[in-house]
């Protein structure tokens, strides 16, 4: 009913990275999907077989189903969480966490998507199901669970660096959920262990690549860092989110402003959401009503295992919202967060309610409100063809170098001649100075386009060179252009020609003639 997936990421990269990974280009092509050209192509290879090999429908029910897996895992965590409840309380809480945790602006909005959160939050609640089995079992058992719950999670990681929120939310959970002792030190050594094992296996090989030709292995993010020369020195978000964020008190209250008002603060669409507000306010609520239980009323808290595996979902919910809202702030990412919402809202709803029908009458009247509240954003989605990616590219010359002086395109690059070479023009913000293409300038991370400039100078005039960009002209193609006649090449406008693709873009595809360059 959403639709085929077609949103800003697909069109940059999430496509083209699988494609560029199985097909060999990483050294043929150069940034045509922006800095997002060098993440970790697991993920994308997954994208690029199912759009390759399904039809569009087919791979929107596919990608949907690590959502749908997702929900598997959240309703087993939630019957976890409530064993100590009858069958009938057991079904009814685990349900109510379902709805209200599954039915959220991030959730649906990326149900089908290419965006790779399902993915990441598949894993991540797999990790969070196997540490609390482990809670839950002795000895050898406990030992296995809990290796397999920091495996799983550094494969998270490794294949989505956002999950690192959720990496440490979980150890954090897992070193308060007992009394310290040796046994419970070594479980904990343990799960750092794996994690990083994980890690390891998931993105090792992927960092080596990245070292080997950027010298920096999470290139091209951290970069103030690791000062690899051919990115800007940025730390991990390419996207301005914590620009809108200009006071502590908008970070301390974050969620309140999602729930209130629609707004792009930790979004590229708008949305609303009341599920983290709800959250933070009940708690509360019930951590007054735990304080007046020890202190006036002398009730005493029981640390049964049951209680141990909420103290450690509590644990893992807070400190990685803590992490996530100081390192991304992308409402996307924070998707686990929205996951185990529902069970937190459940659980202490139920703490303090009293008796059952109240609890349920609570409940259903907050999931009428928060889905009459919520605004999903809209991320970009078309109706389904006969196939995801349609469109007649222009014929070109052999071993032609294209430069994309804009983007998102890197969609279209598979539908091209295997040996044509896409070079991204905007994935580093020229000045238009000439000082900036002073390639003596030592310390400029514009040095790998330049170099690549330097190349195409010296065979230019054997190797045809054409400019990719959209039909009308945006500022970037603007750039582009300016750095490119600062080469000695300008468009033939007179040559240049139109197609169109399925996905509501017309392209115009345009040679390139020599001009007296600027001295460099």
């Amino acid at each position: 009913m959403l639709g085929q997936d077609a949103n800003w990421d697909i069109l940059g990269y999430h496509y083209y990275n699988g494609y560029a990974f199985i097909h060999h280009r990483l050294g043929q092509d150069i940034a045509p999907a922006l800095m997002q050209s060098y993440l970790n192509p697991f993920f994308d290879v997954i994208n690029y077989l199912l759009i390759s090999i399904q039809k569009p429908k087919v791979t929107g029910f596919l990608l949907g189903a690590f959502s749908g897996i997702t929900c598997f895992f959240l309703y087993q965590i939630a019957i976890i969480l409530f064993a100590s409840t009858s069958f009938y309380q057991r079904t009814a809480y685990a349900l109510f966490s379902l709805i209200i945790g599954t039915t959220g602006a991030a959730n649906i909005s990326l149900l089908g998507t290419t965006t790779n959160d399902s993915k990441m939050s598949l894993l991540v609640m797999a990790a969070l199901y196997l540490l609390l089995k482990s809670i839950l079992e002795i000895e050898r058992k406990q030992l296995l669970y809990t290796m397999l719950s920091a495996l799983v999670i550094g494969l998270a990681v490794g294949f989505k660096l956002p999950a690192a929120c959720y990496a440490v939310g979980l150890f954090a959970g897992l070193l308060f959920s007992r009394k310290w002792n040796k046994r419970h030190i070594f479980l904990c050594v343990v799960f750092g262990t794996f994690v990083l094992s994980g890690f390891l296996l998931a993105n090792g090989y992927w960092m080596v690549f990245l070292y080997k030709n950027f010298q920096n292995p999470l290139y091209p993010y951290y970069n103030n860092i690791f000062h690899s020369s051919f990115a800007p020195y940025i730390s991990f978000n390419i996207l301005p989110i914590h620009s809108t964020l200009h006071s502590f008190y908008q970070f301390l209250l974050l969620p309140f402003y999602l729930a209130v008002s629609r707004n792009t603060q930790t979004s590229e669409a708008v949305l609303q959401d009341m599920r983290l507000a709800v959250v933070f306010f009940i708690l509360m609520i019930f951590i007054l009503k735990l304080c007046v239980d020890k202190y006036l009323l002398k009730k005493p808290f029981d640390f049964d295992a049951s209680n141990r595996c909420w103290f450690l979902v509590f644990t893992y919910f807070l400190v990685s919202y803590g992490v996530w809202l100081i390192t991304f702030s992308v409402y996307r990412y924070a998707l686990p967060l929205e996951l185990v919402s529902g069970l937190l809202i459940v659980f202490m709803v139920k703490t303090i309610l009293k008796p059952e029908w109240r609890q349920e009458a609570f409940l259903t009247a907050l999931f009428f409100i928060l889905m009459g509240t919520t605004c999903y954003p809209d991320w970009g989605r078309i109706k389904f063809g006969k196939f995801y990616f349609e469109m007649s590219v222009p014929s070109l010359p052999p071993n032609t170098i294209v430069m994309m002086t804009t983007h998102p395109l890197a969609y279209v690059i598979p539908f091209f001649p295997a040996d044509t070479r896409f070079i991204g023009m905007p994935f580093v913000d020229f000045e238009e100075d000439r000082a900036v293409l002073d390639r003596r300038q030592s310390d400029s991370h514009g040095r790998l386009l330049l170099d690549v400039m330097s190349e195409i100078m010296h065979s230019s005039k054997q190797v045809p060179v054409y400019t990719l960009a959209f039909q009308q002209s945006d500022d970037g193609d603007k750039k582009a252009l300016k750095v490119l006649a600062h080469f000695g090449l300008v468009q033939d406008k007179s040559r240049c020609v139109l197609f169109k693709t399925n996905m509501k873009d017309t392209l115009k595809l345009c040679p390139m003639k020599h001009i007296q360059s600027y001295p460099i």
